[in-house]
């Protein structure tokens, strides 16, 4: 686990990158693979940032255009962390809204590049709350927001939901388990 400590550092690295070279290609050609992708996650963060401050609108975003698949290989690590990253972005660029964040992934036409893109948006979520108790949660439905979410976005949201449920149980594992048991598909 020591690979991903500095992740949180890496995504700030990534998101400096951007901003001192300021082209989102060169960024991802010469990004590397390090503290769980970080870099890549940062870049793309701050490429919708920035884009967004120079007056792009949301819905103006070309999400097929920014992680272009270079190899014929649909699981392409690069192409997969850069969607997650472009996940991050879309929680940014909404506000911490995952529910309408999330809806912006099905404009891919794979499942894998919907989940990892679905993944960032839910793992932006969880990195708030970690630090300042904000993200979208509801604190008298510890369920939400992956209740309210189709059934297609329900396990990639619960997979980083788990770090909210266990800070509301006082990061107690039995409690946090219970939880997990209760989890029904809406």
């Amino acid at each position: 686990h020591q690979k991903y400590q500095c992740h949180e550092t890496g995504h700030h690295l990534g998101m400096w990158f951007y901003a001192y070279v300021g082209d989102l290609p060169t960024e991802i050609s010469n990004s590397k693979r390090v503290c769980g992708g970080a870099l890549y996650h940062g870049v793309i963060q701050n490429y919708f940032l920035t884009e967004e401050f120079n007056g792009v609108t949301i819905e103006n975003f070309d999400l097929d255009s920014i992680c272009i698949n270079s190899t014929s290989n649909p699981n392409y690590i690069v192409h997969l962390e850069c969607l997650h990253g472009l996940g991050h972005g879309l929680a940014s660029l909404y506000s911490y809204d995952t529910v309408t964040a999330v809806k912006r992934c099905d404009e891919f036409d794979l499942n894998m590049e919907r989940i990892n893109c679905a993944k960032g948006v839910f793992m932006q979520n969880a990195v708030p709350y970690l630090e300042t108790q904000q993200g979208d949660y509801v604190p008298s439905d510890p369920y939400y927001p992956c209740n309210s979410l189709e059934l297609e976005w329900q396990p990639s949201c619960y997979y980083y939901h788990i770090s909210y449920v266990l800070i509301i149980n006082s990061g107690k594992l039995s409690s946090s388990f219970d939880y997990c048991d209760d989890i029904e598909p809406s």
